[in-house]
């Protein structure tokens, strides 16, 4: 249940409560005896009266919510109540309505019964028509969520008795009294407005169980909402003075008149609303079949089946094409009452109800065009509309209109776009393209329909000079923005919001016009671009802008352009000169917005047309446009920053060779752009430019690390609150590490502490935002160094408060960082404390974690004892899996790996790692294992014999030679102290000795050897794709060919082993030992040997 706290809030929103009557609310409600209901009304009243919170009151409200969830039909009574306060109706019904999500649904834990759900529904339809606007529309909001949940199942007849409520609300008359008046219509428009929302949360169910059901109900609501939108507009406009006579309607001031008129008009805007819901989701997109979702058709296998002969598109159904014919004039005549009444505040309800229904109809075609393009195109009348849509655009202009009061009128800019959508959809539609089958049957019509009566060439060269010549060019508004905050408008320039700009949605129609138009529009631009050819700084500010429009035109449409311009010998000849040469005294203002354009053009055409040696002339210039010392303007500043950004992260730089020279100026300036910028998300876009540049340049960005760090302290110190920008600065660092690699050590005073702040610092929110960006830059400094410093050794004592966080990716990376530990220093760590705390935890991991979790503990436990070992740290690393537990818990989970049904593949891998201890020290093992037996087992005796058992069932499912080859050399190890435990598992040793033998047979000693070594590189466990020339991956590689499991000569050991068992025992005893053995088993291995 949601929390009162939040729905005082939403009643405090909806109420102006004024007065200082409070009660004092001091007693306990377990006391006073009252009955549920009178408790539930006093609890309402009370916290609806109350401006302070009164936590025991909503404690025990949110109880009744959670033990006596049928209380909520209780609630709606409270609700109806006229006699309860009004404040407390509405928080009643608020409470009501928020508690429809949790108690509703038949799979919630506190569902209502059935019988108190019917109730619910059945007061709902009864309180319709309220009176109150703001428990109407709680009611309206509670009706359609519990229409979307049981329509139509468990209330098939919600529609219908709306409906009927709406015919009897609507044929009821008034009287001549003013108010009796206002009240009819408040109840009807209470009602449709219900209706309106049941209808959209119907249809915004997407099974298609339930659709079917709304595909068979739309055509009859669509004739009733029809009928009322019809009749009510007509009556409007009959009663509505004519527009073409402005002062008849500035005098409008008959009270009886207005709310007529009022009234009428929002019933026609309530019923268009619900029309729009039918005519874009009410109808089937086409009615050659039906595809049957398989889970709710009684026998259905998804087959694709004829429609029902009811299942219509909408342009096929009567009633719609008689509507759409007539939108088209009513939106025109919704303009025009719109523009007449706009001086007339009396009318103020009515012209904001034109605007409205004007934006509604535009809506309709819009979501047409974008959802059901074939249907709209081939229904009657489409292209008219798509013609007055451009008639309104083509009158336009991207300056807008101003209202009546001198503000810029958001409604005209609002139609523009809507018309510049409609035509967009025409022009280039994804609908069109939709493969066989679920491709329209008509979309070849339709095509052909577009080419020959719309899409004409005369009328494509319209379009294009039209929106050339007044919408992609610069409006005041926007170089009002340009000028006053200019971080802000390079902002919304990148979001690419073109629905909502007119500049921006022009550019994309122009793109899609030239791209299927290109042998009609391309030599009409190539015309106009030799026609602003000689626009210079000097020039006026119109040609300028047109030649602004010109410029970006030829950037964005520059794949199709591709046969038609040089873009590299217009750059040099034309584009370097207009945008670097010195301006003259008298240059206008607005040629900075060439420059932009200059820059739009090379991050468009480097990546179409230009050859690799013009990248030296764009760099240049980019970096030029960016500095301060050459450009004043921000705009054209932050554009060259962000064409770099681009150039660099999408690899159209490659060769660092090229760039070296520009580095330490492209390093100043962006440095200097972080430096000034205001908004953080400016500075953020100039730190990831730069870690770009880090990390193409990689390590000859040495010379300038000073120069980039010396700033990071002072931007870190600003941004407390900023996590994004610290997360940028993060990194910049990381990139800057890995570039540097060995040289990255000179970093470690600085980099360091700023790990340990952000995984260890005061603040847990922030801890959590840093926590993965953090953990990166350890990684990246810990892999990159060349030696251990006293800094990554502070660090490492984090990584046992690191695991405790208890995700997946937190255990992966900390796995990731204690093998670089131990790869890097495996001395120094394997008697570190921290390393008995880690251990301790990952002990108990290995047994609670799912298996991939637990394969990575065992993968990163190999490389942590291999490290250890091979350093000669045999007796620490021994201690540290003593004392941590971690030693018998990996024999443990080898023991009874059957029991629990471990696989064998990860038995395998902890079989590995006590090979290798095997291997090292055999007697450490052995005494474990007897210990292990006597203490933890309570046998009595060593588990050795059943430890051999399991090494030997798991030696198949050991996925690398390596691993084989490892536990081939325990074993032969075992052998080569002919402990009797051993000895008496010896047919089974022998059979993994063969195998393992088996493997190198024939090879000579380098073919063993490279064998080998393939399969310690394949089994190095590595969490991410680290950098191979990094020092972690030199150490690795270092590690890996020193390891004796790879060097040693298997055939030699082994034989070794079996001659030091024949010592030890005799060769009467070995004799009989091996006459024990199955004949062919000793028989392949000793020739193996």
């Amino acid at each position: 249940m949601q929390g009162y706290t939040s729905i005082k809030g939403q009643l405090d929103s909806s109420l102006n409560v004024h007065g200082s009557f409070h009660i004092s609310f001091f007693y306990s409600f377990k006391i006073l005896p009252m009955t549920d209901q009178g408790e539930l009304r006093s609890l309402v009243i009370h916290l609806a009266e109350s401006r302070s919170s009164d936590k025991a009151a909503e404690q025990r409200l949110e109880q009744l919510g959670a033990t006596a969830p049928a209380h909520y039909a209780q609630l709606l009574s409270l609700s109806a109540d006229a006699s309860v306060p009004h404040s407390a109706r509405l928080l009643a019904a608020l409470y009501l309505k928020n508690g429809i999500d949790r108690h509703w649904r038949k799979t919630s834990k506190s569902t209502l019964h059935a019988d108190v759900k019917a109730s619910i529904r059945s007061q709902l339809l009864s309180l319709v028509c309220e009176e109150s606007p703001k428990l109407s529309r709680v009611y309206a909001e509670a009706t359609a969520k519990i229409a979307q949940i049981d329509y139509p199942l468990d209330w098939p007849g919600v529609v219908p008795s709306l409906l009927g409520t709406l015919e009897s609300a609507l044929s009821s008359s008034a009287t001549s009294s003013l108010s009796e008046l206002s009240r009819l219509h408040s109840a009807q428009q209470h009602c449709l407005y219900t209706l309106h929302r049941v209808v959209k949360a119907m249809y915004s169910v997407k099974t298609m169980r339930v659709k079917h059901v709304l595909y068979q109900m739309a055509p009859q609501l669509f004739q009733h909402m029809s009928s009322i939108f019809s009749s009510r507009i007509h009556s409007f406009l009959a009663s509505f003075p004519s527009p073409a006579t402005p002062t008849s309607v500035a005098s409008i001031s008959d009270a009886a008149l207005i709310e007529s008129l009022d009234g009428s008009i929002q019933l026609a805007r309530l019923a268009l609303k619900i029309l729009r819901r039918l005519i874009v989701n009410g109808f089937p997109e086409r009615d050659d079949y039906v595809r049957i979702d398989p889970t709710s058709a009684k026998g259905g296998n998804g087959a694709v089946v004829a429609a029902p002969e009811f299942y219509k598109p909408f342009e096929k159904v009567q009633a719609c094409a008689d509507l759409s014919a007539s939108l088209t004039e009513c939106l025109q005549k919704m303009l025009e009452i719109r523009s007449a009444s706009a001086a007339n505040s009396l009318v103020d309800r009515i012209f904001k109800a034109t605007t409205k229904i004007a934006l509604t109809i535009g809506k309709i075609y819009t979501d047409l065009i974008t959802s059901r393009a074939v249907n709209f195109i081939v229904s009657p009348g489409s292209f008219d509309v798509v013609r007055f849509y451009w008639s309104l655009v083509a009158n336009g202009s991207s300056e807008g209109v101003p209202n009546i009061r001198g503000d810029s009128d958001e409604f005209v800019e609002r139609v523009l776009l809507q018309g510049l959508r409609i035509i967009r959809g025409v022009v280039k539609n994804p609908q069109f393209t939709i493969l066989p089958p679920d491709r329209h049957p008509r979309t070849e019509e339709v095509a052909h329909l577009i080419s020959t009566q719309l899409m004409t060439p005369d009328f494509v060269r319209t379009v294009a000079q039209t929106l050339m010549t007044k919408y992609l060019i610069y409006n005041s508004e926007e170089l009002e923005k340009w000028t006053e905050s200019p971080e802000e408008f390079v902002a919304d320039e990148e979001a690419d919001q073109w629905e909502f700009s007119l500049r921006l949605c022009s550019q994309k129609l122009l793109m899609d016009l030239v791209n299927k138009n290109r042998d009609v529009l391309a030599p009409m631009l190539l015309s106009m671009l030799q026609e602003v050819a000689e626009v210079g700084p000097t020039s006026d500010t119109n040609a300028i802008r047109l030649k602004d429009a010109v410029y970006s035109s030829v950037a964005f449409c520059s794949y199709d352009l591709y046969d038609y311009v040089e873009f590299d010998n217009w750059f040099e000849t034309r584009l370097l000169p207009e945008s670097t040469a010195q301006l003259p005294p008298n240059s206008n203002p607005l040629w900075k917005v060439i420059r932009r354009s200059v820059t739009l053009l090379v991050s468009h055409w480097i990546a179409v047309k230009s050859a690799p040696t013009m990248r030296p002339l764009f760099y240049r210039l980019l970096i030029h446009l960016a500095s301060p010392s050459n450009e004043p303007d921000m705009v054209v500043r932050l554009s060259a920053v962000s064409v770099l950004r681009v150039v660099l992260s999408e690899g159209l730089l490659t060769d660092a060779t090229v760039f070296e020279p520009f580095v330490q100026n492209c390093v100043l300036v962006l440095v200097q752009i972080v430096g000034e910028a205001e908004e953080f998300d400016t500075k953020v876009s100039g730190l990831t430019t730069l870690k770009e540049v880090i990390y193409m340049m990689g390590t000859k960005i040495a010379p300038f690390v000073q120069t980039i760090t010396e700033q990071l302290p002072a931007l870190w110190e600003s941004s407390f609150d900023q996590i994004m920008f610290r997360t940028a600065i993060l990194l910049v660092l990381s990139t800057l590490v890995r570039a540097l690699q060995e040289q990255s050590i000179m970093l470690h005073q600085l980099v360091l502490p700023a790990i340990q702040n952000t995984l260890m610092g005061s603040d847990p929110s922030q801890q959590q935002h840093f926590l993965e960006d953090s953990i990166d830059l350890w990684v990246a400094t810990l892999q990159n160094t060349p030696s251990l410093t006293p800094e990554l050794v502070s660090l490492y004592a984090c990584l046992g408060d690191l695991i405790e966080l208890g995700s997946s990716e937190n255990l992966k990376v900390v796995l990731r960082l204690l093998e670089a530990y131990f790869v890097l220093d495996a001395g120094s760590f394997s008697q570190h404390p921290g390393t008995l705390v880690l251990f301790s935890k990952l002990s108990a991991y290995l047994v609670d974690l799912k298996m991939e979790a637990t394969k990575h503990i065992a993968r990163t436990l190999m490389i942590v004892v291999r490290s250890s070992l091979q350093s000669n740290h045999v007796a620490p690393i021994q201690r540290q899996f003593i004392e941590s537990k971690l030693l018998s818990t990996l024999v443990t989970e080898i023991l009874q790996s059957s029991a629990k049904g471990i696989v064998d593949h990860v038995v395998a891998d902890f079989t590995t790692i006590v090979s290798l201890f095997v291997v090292w020290d055999v007697a450490f093992v052995v005494n474990f294992l007897q210990e292990f037996g006597v203490v933890v087992a309570g046998k009595g005796a060593s588990v050795l014999p059943e430890c051999l058992d399991v090494w030997n069932r798991v030696y198949d499912a050991m996925t690398y030679p390596k691993q084989r080859k490892s536990l081939g050399m325990a074993l032969a190890t075992l052998v080569g102290t002919a402990n009797p435990d051993v000895m008496g598992r010896i047919q089974a040793i022998f059979g993994s000795l063969a195998g393992v033998l088996s493997e190198v047979h024939g090879m000579n000693s380098e073919d063993a050897r490279l064998h080998w070594c393939e399969s310690i590189r394949s089994s190095t466990h590595s969490l991410g794709e680290d950098d191979e020339e990094s020092p972690d991956r030199k150490r690795r590689a270092l590690l890996e060919s020193q390891d004796p499991i790879a060097i040693t000569d298997l055939k030699a050991f082994v034989r070794e082993k079996l001659q030091a068992c024949e010592a030890a025992i005799g060769g009467q005893q070995w004799s009989l030992m091996v006459q024990s053995v199955d004949a062919d088993v000793s028989r392949e291995l000793f020739q193996l040997v």
